[in-house]
């Protein structure tokens, strides 16, 4: 094999069976939960990017804290959704705001972390104007994000404030900043 040794080949039929098994299940099965393919799989597509994630910091420089903050990201988001959905023994949901939601929304800050440190190892000699250029285009972007997203946001604020409400709001406001 030229450009990949046999374990990463290994590792990225794997995932695919995996991913492949898991979009089958949920294509067959039908309403309400099922242990086999909401349970296993679904837990096991997270984990097993995690593990990925985790071999990836391993084997790189101790110095490359973007590899490190990725993979707690996606560890936060795995074990947000682990503890969902064992937390569900039979429910239909989760009351909300939950401890799952610590997971998921921890996922935010560590990858705009990760993302900043890659982006300023890029461009480290770059000049101001180049900082610049990008911190407009992501505003942009995100003014763009939030027209279709204001009917959600403005549902979410009408009420009086709460935990609830500030975890409804958090979820696509750490989008639009993602």
């Amino acid at each position: 094999m030229t450009g990949l040794s046999a374990s990463r080949v290994v590792l990225m039929w794997g995932l695919g069976l995996l991913l492949s098994a898991y979009i089958g299940g949920l294509a067959v099965h039908g309403d309400g939960f099922n242990v086999l393919v909401d349970g296993w799989l679904g837990i096991s597509t997270q984990w097993v990017p995690a593990a990925v994630c985790w071999l990836a910091v391993y084997r790189t420089s101790p110095r490359r804290w973007e590899i490190l903050l990725a993979a707690a990201a996606v560890t936060s988001y795995a074990s947000g959704n682990t503890y969902y959905v064992l937390s569900l023994n039979g429910n239909e949901a989760l009351p909300f705001p939950s401890p799952a939601d610590v997971g998921y929304l921890l996922f935010f800050p560590l990858m705009l972390c990760a993302l900043a440190v890659s982006v300023r190892r890029h461009f480290r000699g770059s000049a101001t104007s180049v900082w610049l250029d990008s911190a407009l285009g992501s505003l942009g972007a995100a003014a763009m994000l939030a027209v279709p997203l204001s009917p959600v946001l403005r549902s979410a604020v009408e009420g009086s404030p709460s935990l609830a409400t500030v975890v409804a709001v958090a979820y696509p406001m750490s989008d639009l900043l993602l």
